[in-house]
């Protein structure tokens, strides 16, 4: 059983730190107001589309909404804002913003392997999460 961690807690977290790379939580990188106001800004001038793929031999719907915006074009003025805050904890810059929402308790992402060979070794992903708390397992 895991414990669970402060949402608004200043400093970061180790959660897992071996071999294959660490994972390390900030827990209070937005403030609740900035949490809310990018999550408000993002649902609405997102590119928001849904999408097919294939998934255990046969083509299925995606089961929540995806958009992709680039970091230097017209983001919400809010998004652009954090960007510096994510660019700074994860200490490398970011050229574009994959974004999935979910927008009912329906939605979900079932277990995947984001193409690891497209990974660069030692280059951070930075997963940032607005909205409803929902528990991954």
């Amino acid at each position: 059983m895991s414990q669970q961690l402060g949402f608004f807690e200043n400093d970061g977290r180790v959660i897992v730190d071996d071999e294959s790379g660490s994972i390390v939580y900030y827990p209070a990188a937005l403030t609740p107001e900035q949490a809310a106001r990018v999550f408000a800004d993002v649902r609405e001038a997102a590119p928001w589309r849904s999408e097919r793929r294939m998934m255990y031999d046969r083509e299925v719907e995606v089961p929540r909404l995806v958009a992709r915006m680039p970091i230097d074009g017209e983001l919400p003025q809010s998004l652009a804002g954090i960007v510096p805050i994510v660019e700074q904890l994860s200490g490398t810059r970011f050229t574009t913003i994959g974004m999935n929402l979910y927008r009912d308790g329906h939605d979900s992402v079932a277990p995947h392997n984001d193409h690891l060979s497209e990974l660069i070794p030692g280059e951070p992903i930075a997963l940032v999460s607005l909205g409803a708390t929902r528990r991954m397992t």
